[in-house]
């Protein structure tokens, strides 16, 4: 059945109580204090706001005193405004007035009072529907509505019930109702003969109330109301109990024939029944008379708790029923139950990256386990073990990032299946890898190029930092040059079906690998036109000969010649080179002369030992030392 929450009958609307009395004076006060009063005031007792005209100046910071707290508030035009937040607590009730002592520096103490009316807070003692049980009326207790913030002798009660034709399971929409009362008619005295008779199992009554405050004005505002719903059902004997555990909370349910065949719990039984808990140090399931009681353990429930634990831990339970039922007494024995601890909740992962194909590794769990008592595990102190069933199909062979399920196992605790989430990583092999062809012949110079492709492959060309798409054509390499190759990733990281990329295995470009095929003849015109020139400056009697060729290209390797005055450079005293292949001259080394300067540039094709020098260039300048 849906059930109607217990909801104000109306919109809230603020109540403000204005109060002007302002008539007592606080008379601790100096000579040189001002007076102090308050007028005009306003009360708002839904949102205990508080505004008033005050005589003390703009600026100037208010204390208001009620119930034992204080608020504080700045006047500004002449006015303060306040949320009596503190001074109105949950705490205060209704219906009553309360004085208001209000102070400010340098001047005399005022004081108003002012009425408080608060919108109800109302409580059940009973949820708002519930099973009762024709003949077993007696041990019905009445429903009470208790009020929060007034007390009884401020507020107005009525209740009135309606009595349903159809069965209590039905939506309130299809039931039919045969009639309404109210308390002048019929009593919860009538009620009960009402729950005394079997012809009336299956109906439903409707306990309606509302509760209004006996305020002065807009009263209904602050009203509550609603209705607790009473299915009459037929009081049942009790043939059966078993135990459910509920992180450490054991429940025991009834049932009127074994839970095999009947599959709903009976949620009261109907007449009396009463609950005794047993301990027994036999840690088997077993029914063998050697339960002693625990002390208090009468209701419903028994709970592992940390005060209980070093006693319970490790043993089993079971509960003895009596249940009084058409005058008699029935007694049952519910099944039995070990105690042990459950793991409520684990956050746990696998400090690894499982290969694709390779099988999951136990040993590999970390993370921390918690228990219904919050106490808290390594994951290293559970036994771990697949669960058979997955295993026969393979579950624990690494295919894709996903959860793993496995059974964690520890001494005093139940067995229990938990998820461990790893990634997983393809595995790249030699055998996988391209190769670059050696039909060089058909190759550009200076280029490669690889045999077949493979769309699921990446590479690298600067050590591994950053991957591309694999190349379908040729491309430029060098002899010994480390081509990165892995295989690329698939999914969504951190998803489930997430394979990461592959490690990366590396091909070294060969000599034979290196195409030699002419290039086209804009290229080598470019060459044949190649120019070089050699650009000097001099600073703290250091003179730089940088050479500028007008074409460059990277496949080609450049090697350098430098001569002064016919001979090698490097044989005179103070003249390096740089690895700009600069000429570098500290000319305080030299005398003073003029010299003539030569270079000379060879251009070839990388790797390349039997090679025929593609062209080259020089050029000569000179060098006067004053």
């Amino acid at each position: 059945m849906k059930k109607q929450a217990i909801t104000a009958v109306a919109t809230l609307i603020f109540i403000a109580i204005a109060t002007i009395s302002c008539s007592s004076q606080i008379s601790d006060s100096k000579g040189d204090e001002k007076e102090l009063s308050v007028s005009n005031v306003l009360f708002n007792s839904v949102s205990r706001s508080l505004t008033a005209d005050i005589t003390a100046e703009d600026g100037a910071e208010v204390t208001l005193e009620c119930n034992g707290k204080t608020e504080k508030a700045i006047v500004a035009d002449k006015k303060i405004e306040v949320v009596l937040v503190e001074p109105f607590h949950d705490g205060i009730k209704g219906g009553s007035t309360y004085d208001v002592n209000i102070s400010s520096e340098g001047y005399n103490g005022t004081q108003t009072e002012i009425a408080y009316w608060p919108k109800e807070e109302l409580r059940l003692s009973c949820t708002d529907e519930q099973n009762v049980f024709i003949g077993g009326a007696k041990n019905f207790i009445q429903p009470e509505f208790m009020l929060k913030n007034y007390d009884e002798s401020k507020v107005t009660t009525k209740i009135w019930f309606k009595i349903l034709l159809t069965k209590g399971y039905e939506t309130k929409e299809t039931r039919t109702e045969i009639t309404s009362t109210d308390t002048s008619t019929w009593n919860f005295s009538d009620m009960m003969d009402f729950l005394s008779d079997s012809n009336n199992i299956g109906k439903t009554i409707e306990v309606h109330f509302q509760i209004t405050p006996n305020a002065p004005k807009d009263a209904e505002n602050l009203a509550s109301s609603g209705y607790v719903v009473l299915n009459c059902k037929k009081d049942v004997l009790a043939n059966c109990a078993n135990i459910v555990n509920n992180y450490g909370k054991f429940e025991v349910r009834l049932f009127a024939e074994e839970p095999s065949t009947l599959t709903t719990d009976i949620e009261t039984a109907g007449g009396i029944v009463d609950y005794q808990w047993q301990i027994s140090d036999n840690t088997e399931y077993t029914d063998e008379p050697n339960f002693t009681d625990i002390p208090g353990a009468y209701g419903k429930s028994f709970s592992l708790t940390k005060e209980n634990e070093a006693t319970v831990l490790g043993k089993t339970l079971r509960v003895k029923i009596s249940q009084t039922f058409e005058g008699n007494t029935h007694e049952i024995i519910s099944e039995t139950y070990p105690v042990f601890h459950c793991v409520k909740t684990a956050e746990l992962y696998y400090d690894d990256i499982l290969s694709k194909g390779q099988k999951f590794d136990t040993t590999k769990i970390k993370g921390t386990l918690t228990d219904e008592l919050g106490n808290t595990y390594s994951a290293s102190d559970f036994d771990w073990a697949e669960i058979s069933e997955l295993s026969e199909k393979n579950e624990y062979t690494a295919g894709e990032a996903k959860d793993f399920l496995l059974t964690s196992s520890k001494n005093n605790f139940y067995d229990s299946v938990q998820s461990v989430f790893a990634n997983v990583q393809f595995t790249l092999t030699e055998a996988e890898l391209p190769q670059l062809s050696t039909e060089t012949s058909s190759i550009e110079i200076g280029k490669v190029e690889f045999t077949t492709i493979n769309k699921n492959l990446e590479i690298s060309f600067n050590g591994g930092a950053t991957y591309r798409d694999f190349p379908e054509n040729e491309f430029a390499a060098k002899t010994g040059e480390k081509l990165y190759i892995r295989k690329r990733a698939n999914g969504t990281p951190g998803c489930a079906g997430y394979v990461r990329e592959s490690k990366p295995l590396v091909i070294t470009v060969a000599e034979e690998n290196i195409g030699k095929k002419a290039k086209g003849n804009s290229v080598i015109q470019e060459l044949e036109a190649i120019g070089l020139t050699l650009k000097k400056t001099n600073k703290d009697g250091i003179t730089t000969i940088t050479p500028v060729l007008s074409f460059t290209e990277d496949i080609y390797e450049y090697e350098y010649t430098w001569l002064i005055d016919n001979n090698a450079a490097l044989s005179w005293n103070g003249v390096t080179t740089n690895d700009n292949n600069e000429l570098i001259i500290d000319t305080s080394k030299f005398g003073k002369d003029a010299y003539q300067i030569f270079c000379k540039v060879r251009i070839y094709i990388q790797g390349t030992q039997d090679h025929i020098d593609i062209i080259s260039a020089s050029a000569q300048t000179s060098l006067v030392v004053q």
